[in-house]
């Protein structure tokens, strides 16, 4: 019997990389008889340069930054190795520096909040001589429309009172105007690929901030303020390039960088978790295999939505393989009646347990889980015999 394991990331617990490894140990424990290959996998999100490094040979750069807050920091990132069929590319992710999860929830300020982060990870990148970038966009802890990305990247933005030097949401309504003339020639002639998984628009009920800013800090009273602002960049952006937009599916991705990348590069939107099974060259690793296991930290409806387990298991069942997934969490409302392309959904967590001690524990969990399912599989095989 062949298993490949593909998971995402268990968030706060285990990284894809890691979360693979304990699968992988749970079938050896099972049976020593059993080939199995991990192949960690990403959705754009956290974790999607631990995936695809993994499966690119690649290595990791450590960069000075600040986080979303300002603050000096240090960030990593990706650079696939020059062997990769894709050539020497860099993989960002705009949560390593701009992320909602390096943020105390009591400190969370949408209105502070800025990518500029993100752009001095890309302006390092430039400095290396990479001109091939991955941007994933996913769990931003901003508001801000990519202005702070395109300010770190050469953009000048004005106010009432002249130039800004530190840009973030709160400018963005009083904007004046904005100079695109110093935007780094090396990023402007870079080939983009961008990793997202929503189809929001910039603005409007569907948009970044009506839709995903109430769980990066945004009140009712300080929603109509981010709202305009993010309307006023728009205007200034889209008069100055001639593009129009705000209303393209992704736009609306970390609190509208996704629309600053429309704007401003040829970048090309993708969901993330198929640009990820293809870089991989995930097909080819699912016919060789007779199960296919995959999970992540939570399945639930959400989970139908562009994530890993999902995408997995849809390239699975168009290749005739059975797919299992193992989550952290299953929710009431995972909607087993629409999963004809998935054999069967386990929890791992044995005990109630504080969340602490619950995500310190996901990879015993983990591998005793998958451990016991392999032993399942096996015994269904004796029978039919």
């Amino acid at each position: 019997m062949k298993i490949l394991v593909m998971p995402d990331s268990f968030k706060e617990s285990l990284t894809s990389v890691q979360a693979a490894k304990a699968m992988i140990e749970g079938i050896e424990q099972a049976s020593p008889d059993i080939e199995s290959i991990a192949l960690p996998i990403g959705d754009g999100g956290e974790g999607t340069t631990d995936a695809l490094l993994h499966a690119l040979n690649g290595y990791r750069v450590s960069a000075p930054c600040v986080d979303a807050l300002e603050r000096p920091t240090t960030s990593v990132y990706g650079i696939t190795g020059d062997e990769s069929p894709y050539g020497a590319t860099a993989i960002i992710e705009i949560s390593a520096a701009s992320g909602l999860e390096q943020i105390n929830k009591g400190d969370r300020d949408p209105l502070k909040a800025t990518t500029r982060g993100t752009g001095e990870l890309v302006l390092n990148a430039l400095d290396r001589g990479i001109r091939s970038f991955l941007i994933c966009l996913g769990g931003s802890a901003t508001n801000d429309g990519g202005a702070g990305m395109l300010q770190a990247l050469g953009v000048k933005f004005y106010g009432p009172g002249g130039l800004i030097n530190r840009i973030a949401a709160c400018h963005l309504s009083d904007l004046v105007s904005v100079d695109l003339s110093m935007l780094d020639p090396r990023f402007k002639c870079s080939a983009i690929k961008v990793a997202c998984d929503v189809d929001n628009p910039l603005l409007g009920h569907r948009g970044a901030t009506r839709v995903f800013g109430p769980q990066k800090g945004v009140t009712a009273s300080s929603m109509p303020g981010l709202e305009a602002g993010l309307s006023r960049l728009a205007d200034l952006l889209e008069r100055a390039t001639g593009i129009i937009s705000r209303n393209n599916k992704g736009a609306g991705a970390a609190g509208g960088a996704g629309f600053a990348l429309m704007q401003v590069s040829s970048a090309s939107f993708h969901s993330g978790v198929d640009l990820v099974l293809d870089i991989t060259e995930a097909d080819q690793k699912i016919a060789w295999a007779d199960i296919v296991m995959t999970g992540e930290g939570c399945f639930d409806a959400q989970s139908l939505n562009g994530k890993v387990p999902l995408g997995v298991a849809k390239r699975a069942e168009a290749l005739g393989k059975p797919v299992v997934i193992l989550c952290g969490v299953l929710g009431h409302d995972y909607g087993f009646n629409r999963l004809s392309c998935v054999s069967a959904v386990f929890p791992i967590i044995d005990r109630l347990a504080p969340l602490s001690n619950t995500l310190v524990n996901g990879e015993t969990n983990l591998r005793r889980t998958t451990r016991e399912i392999v032993k399942t599989i096996i015994l269904g095989q004796q029978l039919a015999v």
